[in-house]
């Protein structure tokens, strides 16, 4: 976020008493005395008013933050990409976090109108992302929807390895089996499949090496779904710039393979990843031509289509990742599994 002009006026004024400070040290004068004085007070104004000048009250109205539960069922799944009842699952989930209690004089607003705003900011892209439209829409501050967007989305990732985590052995073995009879392949347990998470920003730090052969500033983020298209893991950290199978050679999966697969157990994932003992990727040409390698790579390719149907689903809910709108400034860890 760029400095304001008050915190860089404070800046300036923190610097001059220092100085003046010092000059006094070596020569104690009062013409000296009152100019340290008189930045003093001065530092002391700015710090006392949070803002330089006078503030306008902007237009807006708190309409749709009573009209949005009473939304049509298909009208309420549009604007927030979730059902009711997905809604109350996850209100019920976060409700009771810490981040959501009282600390002040003034109680913070409901949880469910945090919630709303957070996952219309999440389901947007774009222009629609943009922190004017929410203000307008429900009638709060522009940094009042970041507050509400951060809170909910530090609740919900406390819950992140809850929903999202490896298969069990008994979950594995239903896995291998289903694939064993549909698809003629066993031992298949998940699919794997990189997609980038873009930045509308070049990155501050590093900033080349996050332009991907898309020409986007971007993330690399590994993905593995099982058939039911549920998420088994995110492994994400890497820049845009790295290749698939770079990425996922360093995710847990892959550096822990004992406590993820058994002997027989596999991945199936594009030409991209290299061929290994758990990762089954399909021929490459000349190979691919013979009529039986073909036939493995049409079932091959039937299968994993299913993690890019996922990682579709995914972004469709949560549009806002086609396209961070968020200057990236600072080093922070950020793989996770």
């Amino acid at each position: 976020m760029p400095e304001s002009e008050r915190a860089k006026l404070l800046r300036s004024l923190s610097s001059t008493i220092f100085c003046q400070a010092l000059l006094d040290e070596l020569d104690d004068s009062d013409s000296q005395s009152a100019d340290l004085d008189e930045a003093q007070d001065m530092y002391c104004e700015v710090k006392l008013n949070r803002y330089l000048g006078s503030r306008s009250n902007v237009a807006r109205s708190g309409a749709h933050r009573h009209l949005v539960f009473d939304l049509r069922d298909d009208e309420f799944k549009k604007s927030l990409r979730v059902t009711k009842p997905m809604f109350e699952s996850v209100w019920q989930l976060i409700r009771g976090d810490v981040r959501f209690a009282q600390r002040g004089t003034k109680p913070q607003r409901d949880v469910a109108v945090q919630l709303a705003i957070a996952l219309e900011w999440f389901g947007a892209c774009g222009n629609g992302n943009s922190n004017w439209n929410l203000v307008r829409h429900y009638g709060v501050g522009a940094g009042t929807v970041t507050a509400y967007v951060s809170r909910v989305r530090q609740a919900l990732l406390q819950h992140y390895g809850r929903y999202v985590k490896w298969p069990s052995d008994i979950h594995r073995a239903v896995s291998s089996a289903f694939h064993r009879e549909r698809y003629g392949l066993p031992g298949v347990i998940g699919m794997v499949d990189g997609t980038h998470v873009c930045f509308d920003q070049k990155p501050h730090i590093d900033g080349a090496l996050h332009y991907n052969r898309k020409c986007r500033y971007s993330l690399n983020v590994q993905v593995v779904c099982n058939e039911d298209k549920r998420i088994l893991m995110i492994y994400t950290g890497w820049p845009g710039s790295c290749a698939d199978s770079t990425v996922f050679a360093k995710s847990p999966v892959l550096q822990q393979t004992s406590k993820h697969f058994k002997a027989d157990q596999v991945l199936l994932g594009d030409s991209g990843y290299t061929v290994s003992k758990h990762v089954i990727t399909p021929y490459k040409k000349p190979a691919a031509l013979r009529p039986d390698n073909a036939a493995f790579n049409d079932v091959h390719c039937s299968t994993r289509v299913i993690v890019e149907n996922t990682i579709g689903l995914w972004k469709n809910r949560g549009m806002s990742l086609k396209g961070i709108r968020t200057q990236v400034r600072k080093k922070r860890l950020c793989c996770r599994q």
